[in-house]
């Protein structure tokens, strides 16, 4: 005999399911928008971003866009500041950062002014080892040189 599926629906912490709870159902990040900030929706938000909606999920859950907020219905709220970040995020990425590292860097700006040595710090090594990787590439072989040597021009 097959077994179902356990009907009862998880989930997560915190959450209680609709049934349960009395108040309509509010992160606890959600914050009141300004009435003149600019906001955007997750798809508006991957639209301006280049960033496709599962990755950008992904960086909200992991921590990575400090101040976002939610609307009434607990969807994301993106403002410019959040695209912004969003945009620096995809530029440390870009540079090699894992998602370690940019958590930690994200913590670190979240700091404040106290934290800039060691970012700066956290910046110059990524630097030094891309330009390594990219002088180990671009440094011609010996066998390239003796074949451009011997084709004539």
């Amino acid at each position: 005999m097959r077994l179902k599926p356990d009907p009862i629906r998880r989930h997560p912490p915190n959450v209680l399911p609709r049934s349960v709870r009395k108040e309509p159902r509010i992160a606890i990040t959600a914050v009141p928008l300004h009435k003149n900030m600019k906001t955007y929706t997750m798809k508006q938000a991957c639209k301006l971003t280049g960033m496709n909606y599962e990755a950008l999920k992904f960086y909200c859950n992991s921590g990575l866009v400090p101040g976002l907020k939610r609307d009434q219905n607990n969807r994301r709220v993106f403002d410019e500041r959040c695209i912004a970040w969003i945009n620096g995020l995809t530029c440390l990425k870009r540079c090699g950062l894992g998602i370690k590292e940019m958590r930690h860097y994200t913590q670190l700006c979240l700091e404040g002014e106290s934290s800039i040595p060691e970012r700066q710090e956290i910046l110059a090594e990524k630097r030094e080892h891309l330009e390594t990787q990219w002088r180990n590439c671009v440094k011609p072989s010996p066998t390239s040189m003796k074949n451009s040597a011997s084709t004539p021009t």
